[in-house]
């Protein structure tokens, strides 16, 4: 994938987000606690391109129990582990919020 898709895939991660934290407020859904991995699969992200899209995040400054594939690199005590499966949740709205802040994605696809 080039920087370009990768970003839009981004891009798209926080807009299904936030519809679902919109569902939530509208009571028309639950709280929902998604994985990065969970929330690319629904977009039809799979295989090579959904690895892809991981370590893009990772790269971006979000490392930290994003995905068991994904090492954590960041300043703390579990750096270069690989987190469980089961710790890679977050309600929807954190996960959005981590995204908008990725440093390797534009202002203008973070903050539509």
């Amino acid at each position: 994938m080039t920087e370009q898709q990768l970003q839009e895939a981004v891009g798209r991660m926080i807009e299904s987000t936030h519809q679902m934290m919109d569902d939530y407020r509208k009571a028309d859904g639950e709280y929902r606690t998604v994985s990065a991995r969970g929330v690319l699969r629904d977009l039809g992200f799979d295989g090579n391109d959904l690895q892809q899209v991981l370590e893009f995040i990772a790269a971006g400054g979000f490392d930290y129990c994003l995905d068991p594939a994904i090492p954590m690199t960041g300043h703390h005590d579990a750096r270069g582990q690989r987190p469980a499966r089961d710790v890679c949740y977050w309600g929807a709205d954190q996960l959005e919020s981590r995204l908008r802040s990725l440093n390797n994605v534009p202002f203008h696809v973070r903050n539509t």
